[in-house]
């Protein structure tokens, strides 16, 4: 069975990617999607480094509180209205949540 899961993350941490590759280890295949709200849209400036995840969304609400033009962000990230939003949807289609 694959996986699907859907990561919070507010606060954006150099164990993310450790913490990432653990869970794959423990539950194999996975569909990871990481959801980067509030501060955590930063550590999308420059080359950000997430192997193991198959999308990647940038809240834009975020992006513009911090000054960020989507137009910065690495090929791939996808920009929704809202992460929280994206995060719900997520739930409601059935996936796992966490917060990291």
């Amino acid at each position: 069975m694959e996986h699907r899961i859907v990561i919070q993350v507010e606060h954006y941490g150099s164990g993310l990617t450790a913490r990432l590759a653990d869970m794959q280890a423990d539950l194999g295949a996975a569909n990871i999607e990481v959801v980067l709200h509030g501060e955590a849209v930063r550590a999308l400036i420059g080359d950000v480094q997430l192997p193991l995840v198959n999308s990647i969304i940038a809240c834009q609400r975020a992006l513009r509180s911090q000054q960020i033009d989507p137009e910065q962000l690495p090929a791939g990230v996808q920009v929704v209205p809202s992460g929280l939003a994206q995060i719900v949807r997520r739930q409601t289609e059935g996936w796992a949540y966490l917060k990291l």
